[in-house]
C-alpha cells in the first residue's frame, strides 16, 4: 500500500491482509496496491470433503449508543470472517451501505472465488481493541479499532495456491451510519503504512 488512507486506496483484493480503508473501515476490497505480497506456488492436487456447518453471526441490538455501534463493529468482522469461510456475502451485504465501497468489493472477491469454485483458508479476522465513538452517535459513529487478520490462501481448480501474508497489527477505522432499521458500515479505511504485516 502507498499509505493513502482514502477508502478509493484500498486494493480490489478484499483480505484485509489486502486492506482495511475506513472512512470509515474497516477489509477487513477496492482500488490500488497489494498490502500482502503474493506468491504463486507449485500446484498440489485439489482435494475436497466435507464443508461444516458455520452458524451465521446474531445481529446485535442496534441502538443509537456507543456501546450499540461498537457491538455493530464486531458483528461486522464477525460477517466478514463468515463469508470468507462459507462464502455466503448475503449476511454482510445486508450488513453493509450500498456506497460502502471496501463492503461491496468483499462481496465480489467472495462472490468470483464461489463461481470459479477456488477454495479459501485463512483470513480471519480477530479485534484486538476498540475505541469508543462519540457519546453522540444518532445517526453516525466513527469507531477506531485495531485487528488482527491470519495469513490466508486460495487454492484455484488447477491446484495453484495464492498466498497472503496477513496482518499481526493494522489499524482500522469503520463509518457507521444509522436510520431506523438500524446501523449499516458505510466506509472502512485501514492504515497500512503503520500495520504490521506477518511477514515482516
Amino acid at each position: 500500500m502507498n499509505g493513502d488512507h482514502s477508502e478509493a486506496a484500498v486494493p480490489r483484493n478484499r483480505y484485509i491482509a489486502a486492506a482495511v480503508t475506513l472512512a470509515v473501515v474497516f477489509t477487513l476490497s477496492a482500488c490500488t496496491g497489494d498490502s500482502g505480497s503474493t506468491v504463486p506456488t507449485t500446484n498440489v492436487p485439489v482435494t475436497t470433503s466435507p464443508t461444516p456447518t458455520v452458524p451465521v453471526p446474531t445481529a446485535p441490538v442496534q441502538e443509537a449508543t456507543p456501546e450499540s455501534a461498537i457491538e455493530f463493529v464486531k458483528y461486522f468482522w464477525a460477517l466478514y470472517n463468515y463469508a470468507y469461510s462459507t462464502l455466503d456475502t448475503n449476511p454482510i451485504e445486508a450488513a453493509s451501505d450500498s456506497k460502502c465501497r471496501f463492503c461491496s468489493g468483499v462481496v465480489d472477491d467472495v462472490n468470483d472465488w464461489a463461481t470459479s469454485k477456488t477454495q479459501v483458508s485463512g483470513f480471519e479476522v480477530s479485534i484486538k481493541s476498540i475505541v469508543s465513538p462519540h457519546a453522540d452517535v444518532q445517526s453516525q459513529a466513527v469507531v477506531l479499532v485495531i485487528v488482527k487478520q491470519e495469513p490466508g490462501r486460495l487454492t484455484d481448480t488447477s491446484g495453484e495456491v495464492t498466498k497472503q501474508a496477513g496482518w499481526k497489527e493494522l489499524s482500522t477505522t469503520l463509518l457507521l451510519l444509522r436510520d431506523e432499521s438500524g446501523w449499516r458500515v458505510r466506509a472502512v479505511e485501514a492504515d497500512t503504512k503503520s500495520g504490521k504485516p506477518w511477514d515482516a
